[in-house]
């Protein structure tokens, strides 16, 4: 999968972190279709799973600084893929992950950004939280 603009949130920073969250699943799918040794595979997976996790910290904290109402389910949604990457993760250690696996996580990206991001990036740019397409006021109001 792809960068492109359907991934737009219109928040630079956040969309900045999902095109990098995109590339690195692309590396990691790409070691995983190449056969690479389980060791390769498995430290590229660690380093999405700390790439997202940085990345989500940014997102709940901008839900939480602005009192977004669905703050709950978008963090139980964060929560629930860290834990299925962590898993990810501890199987590719000792056994060769499939493509197929990897390109679910791709998959649920999109469908995240999709159906949970953009919703968060309306609400905050609605709430004058953030403008696009810059991100001046993301601190505070």
């Amino acid at each position: 999968m792809e960068w492109n603009e359907d991934f737009l949130t219109g928040i630079p920073e956040v969309d900045a972190q999902h095109r990098g969250l995109l590339w690195i699943a692309s590396k990691v799918l790409q070691r995983a279709s190449e056969g690479t040794v389980p060791s390769g595979v498995s430290s590229a997976i660690g380093s999405l799973a700390r790439s997202f996790a940085i990345h989500f910290d940014l997102e709940e904290s901008l839900m939480q600084l602005h009192q977004y109402p669905q703050f709950r389910e978008h963090c139980l949604e964060h929560r629930q893929f860290l834990e299925k990457l962590k898993a990810l993760y501890q199987q590719s250690k000792e056994n060769p992950i499939s493509a197929e696996m990897i390109t679910l996580g791709t998959e649920w990206l999109y469908g995240h950004i999709v159906a949970f991001d953009k919703e968060m990036a309306s609400f905050l740019e609605a709430k004058g939280a953030v403008s696009k397409p810059g991100i001046e006021r993301w601190h505070g109001n």
